[in-house]
């Protein structure tokens, strides 16, 4: 959304939107996540948070992530 990326550019922090649906950027937004723990000092387990208000996909971020697959409910 326009909110978010103008709440990640005034925070100076990187910006991705990702799809559950289809998988879009899941990948690539975890990735960054862990190349950013990394370089604040992070080695060998990185615990990764993703938050968001009610509805807004976390469950199914995740399932998208771990399986590669999208959960409707």
């Amino acid at each position: 959304s326009i909110e978010a990326q103008d709440f990640a550019r005034q925070e100076g922090l990187d910006y991705i939107e990702t799809s559950a649906l289809t998988g879009a950027h899941v990948e690539e937004a975890v990735r960054l996540a862990c190349v950013v723990a990394r370089q604040f000092g992070a080695r060998d387990q990185i615990n990764l948070a993703v938050c968001g208000r009610g509805g807004a996909g976390k469950s199914a971020f995740i399932i998208r992530y771990q399986s590669n697959a999208f959960v409707e409910h």
